[in-house]
């Protein structure tokens, strides 16, 4: 039996890439792994505040690649600790700009919480390896229908596929 050609038209206007690919900004990928209710994140029975007025940090970094917000959270948690010792312990009364570096204090803890869940989340449904896939699809020429299949197969949650 031979297969009958298939003839696609479709409106040029139109962006097809864009609604193949997965968005990998910290916004996108906690929003499709955790999803975001009122500004508000949930993971393991824990919430998180993202308000952009209240949170510099998400406030900045929402909108970036998330590898780069991994990097930039370790930055100012090891600047945070450099300065006033571990984000863990109670800082000092005696620092004059005690509230702002309490909210601080609060927003590197909750990223870097967040971060880590997230990560764990990508490494165990294997998103990296189907972000890179699907930036392959439109950049290289070599990938074939096999390809696809077997990096669909290999998707272990049939919502990713």
């Amino acid at each position: 039996t031979s297969k009958l050609p298939l003839l696609i038209i479709y409106d040029r206007s139109c962006d097809f890439a864009g609604q193949l690919l997965h968005p990998s900004t910290y916004q996108a990928l906690i929003h499709d792994n955790f999803g975001i209710f009122k500004n508000e994140v949930k993971i393991d029975d824990k919430s998180y505040d993202l308000d952009c007025d209240i949170d510099k940090f998400w406030n900045e970094n929402r909108m970036e690649i998330f590898g780069k917000v991994c990097s930039k959270v370790g930055e100012e948690v090891q600047e945070f600790t450099n300065k006033f010792g571990s984000f863990e312990n109670d800082i000092n009364g005696t620092i004059s700009n005690i509230h702002e570096l309490s909210h601080q204090r609060i927003s590197l803890m909750s990223h870097t919480k967040i971060a880590q869940a997230l990560s764990e989340k990508i490494v165990k449904k294997k998103a990296d390896e189907l972000f890179k896939f699907e930036e392959d699809m439109f950049v290289r020429s070599d990938i074939t229908i096999d390809k696809l299949i077997n990096v669909l197969n290999s998707t272990p949650e049939k919502i990713d596929k």
